[in-house]
């Protein structure tokens, strides 16, 4: 069985508005073309009711948040917790550091998303287009079976293309691993904005491994609860993403998709303390300390 030309664009058109979709929700409809809103429109999408505080912004507050907490405060916090700081610190304007850092993450955001789309895009068509008989398997036999069962039942391209991605999962699992990948993001680059607001840019900073992590992640960040690598900011920074690399670089953000590494600050003065698995700020060792009393004469 295959695809006629329409019935191609058809399955990619429903890509194409599922992709603008999450566009618009997780970074802002200003990140939208004309032909992704024209097609959220057929779809009875009214964008003028979209709300404008995005997924994205969401978290990169969640980040400066956890970060203004510290230590392991963050981890025991409430989400009613959160939502009370968050309805006030909303009505603030950004530290133009912060709002700077903020618009970098969401144009970044926007073309790695559209660059993991399309590559998601071409990888299907290409699938559709090499199969064969003799090589479908048992998920391609389905992929047959409906759309057999399609034509009898004069379904329209667009429930063709449906059933297709229900019975495949693939978008699903595909836009889950974005959306999980975008979220962590926000959330690095909010912690790294309210370090360099707490800190200043040249600060140093480690990401906190968990047990069970990848060997990549030990290898650049550390071994989980053992005293961690650090890097400068600007180190990490001009890393960029992993996206499309063979062998993974430290980065600010998400090292890989599920990877759940933490950024934190060394603070000046401070070292690594094995009881409490974090740096600590030292007391200034600088002088000698006198053991003697101190005597005073006053002339009259």
């Amino acid at each position: 069985m295959t695809f006629s030309v329409k019935q191609m664009k058809k399955l990619i058109e429903i890509f194409q508005k599922n992709q603008a979709i999450f566009i618009g929700s997780s970074i802002g409809t200003q990140y939208l073309t004309d032909y992704d809103k024209f097609l959220l429109k057929l779809d009875g999408v009214d964008l003028d009711n979209v709300d404008t505080f995005t997924d994205i912004q969401k978290m990169f507050y969640f980040g400066i948040y956890s970060e203004f907490l510290g230590g392991n405060e963050s981890y025991e916090s409430s989400g009613a917790a959160f939502d009370k700081w968050l309805a006030v610190e909303v009505k603030k304007p950004l530290s133009v550091q912060k709002k700077a850092s903020l618009e970098f993450l969401e144009k970044r955001t926007f073309n790695d998303i559209v660059g993991l789309g399309n590559r998601m895009a071409n990888k299907y068509t290409n699938n559709i287009l090499t199969t064969s008989l003799s090589q479908q398997n048992m998920l391609q036999n389905k992929i047959k079976d409906a759309t057999i069962k399609s034509f009898k039942e004069n379904y329209s391209s667009q429930q063709l293309a449906s059933e297709l991605r229900e019975l495949t999962g693939d978008w699903a699992r595909d836009f889950s691993r974005i959306a999980d990948y975008v979220m962590q993001e926000a959330y690095a680059y909010g912690r790294l904005a309210q370090i360099i607001d707490t800190y200043g840019k040249d600060c140093e900073v480690y990401k906190q491994t968990f047990p069970g992590c990848c060997a990549d992640c030990e290898k650049n960040y550390g071994t989980p609860n053992e005293e961690p690598i650090v890097y400068s900011i600007g180190a990490l920074r001009i890393n960029g993403t992993n996206i499309g690399r063979k062998e993974q670089l430290p980065v600010i953000g998400q090292a890989h998709p599920f990877a759940r590494s933490i950024l934190h600050p060394v603070p000046p003065d401070s070292v690594w303390d094995e009881n409490k698995k974090q740096f600590v700020i030292i007391r200034n060792t600088q002088g000698i300390k006198r053991n003697s009393k101190v005597k005073i004469n006053i002339i009259p």
